[in-house]
């Protein structure tokens, strides 16, 4: 039981971050950030917010999804700043 609430808790924390930061960096597009690094950065933080909203929908909290959604958060955060500009250096 304690098991199975935490999972729903941590889905719960993965979509609201991935949301509130695709958030956060739509107004850092408008407030004059790199488009298109950003944007790619964007898609990937719906597409991985929407996959669990669908989860939770349908009442299913794999581990999997835990692990590779803040596997992903992490990943994202340390390298942000690289991929971002490689990115912007790839696309300009």
């Amino acid at each position: 039981m304690i098991r199975t609430n935490l999972r729903i808790t941590l889905f719960k924390i993965i979509i609201l971050y991935c949301f509130f930061y695709a958030v956060v960096k739509v107004i850092g597009i408008w407030k004059g950030m790199w488009l298109i690094p950003n944007l790619i950065v964007v898609i990937t933080l719906v597409i991985v917010g929407i996959t669990g909203i669908w989860l939770t929908r349908q009442k299913n909290y794999p581990l999997i999804y835990v692990m590779a959604g803040s596997f992903f958060i992490i990943l994202l955060r340390v390298y942000e700043t690289r991929w971002v500009l490689y990115l912007n250096q790839y696309f300009n």
